[in-house]
């Protein structure tokens, strides 16, 4: 089980749309199927996963307060006396925010956390587990289900924002992320100076799932990024030759020609 690793700037965001230097795309040029243009992702759901048959092989266990007692089906291999689950990367708001919801709900007497150095750690360390049939890679790839939190609140946010100042990051209140979807959005100038640029960016869609797809085609196929853009640009010449002008589209479709 794992807690998937990302979560926004809101309080940076928020303090750069307040001085104007921020403009927000999305949405400012239509909507499409599954969300907005400009938006990277509609919905971004942050929590504690874990494999969907573990829940079903232990129908007590439906909640993150549930998991400490189910301790010994996630031993930590360095101490069996805990269970372990694999926290986001350090240094990451996400790994922070984890540790202060883990003293919130009083797991640390049974549960420690697994907190990697980087990203292709991450996905080590769950593909293995959930191949062995042990709790813990991606949603995108594996049958994951998300474990309930206390609904999110602003005063639990503002606990926990106070929490992950410094360490040891324990707050006092423990909650679910806030739902939420992630734009994209430029430098105020450069609407001005590259208006090509900026509608370019406002345009595009992807989407998570045909991200998740993406990625899973990657990891797959033993690929690097840039052949899974060129891939996926081989394959979606109906969506993104929307985003560009004609010249653009026949430079990129020349290109790809030449990849092939």
């Amino acid at each position: 089980m794992f807690a998937m690793p990302w979560q926004p700037r809101a309080n940076a965001e928020a303090r750069s749309n307040a001085a104007g230097t921020l403009v927000d795309l999305a949405g400012q040029f239509g909507n499409v199927e599954y969300g907005a243009t400009g938006q990277i992702l509609e919905t971004s759901m942050q929590g504690i996963y874990v494999p969907t048959y573990m829940m079903e092989q232990n129908p007590g266990l439906k909640s993150v307060s549930d998991l400490a007692k189910f301790k010994d089906l996630i031993k930590d291999p360095e101490d069996p006396s805990k269970g372990v689950v694999v926290n986001c990367i350090i240094g990451w708001s996400c790994q922070k925010i984890i540790r202060a919801k883990w003293h919130a709900y009083g797991l640390g007497d049974d549960l420690n956390l697994l907190e990697p150095g980087a990203a292709a750690a991450i996905d080590a360390n769950i593909v293995g587990a959930y191949q062995a049939g042990e709790p813990t890679k991606l949603v995108a790839d594996l049958d994951l289900t998300l474990l309930e939190e206390p609904p999110w609140t602003q005063e639990c946010q503002d606990a926990i924002d106070a929490a992950i100042e410094a360490e040891p990051y324990e707050s006092t209140i423990g909650c679910a992320f806030k739902a939420t979807d992630v734009h994209a959005g430029v430098y105020s100038g450069l609407v001005e100076r590259a208006p090509e640029v900026t509608e370019f960016l406002g345009k595009m869609f992807i989407g998570a799932l045909a991200l998740g797809d993406l990625a899973a085609w990657k990891n797959d196929n033993d690929k690097e990024w840039s052949e899974a853009a060129v891939y996926w640009l081989t394959n979606n010449k109906d969506v993104w030759t929307q985003w560009v002008t004609e010249d653009a589209a026949d430079n990129v479709r020349n290109a790809l020609a030449a990849e092939g």
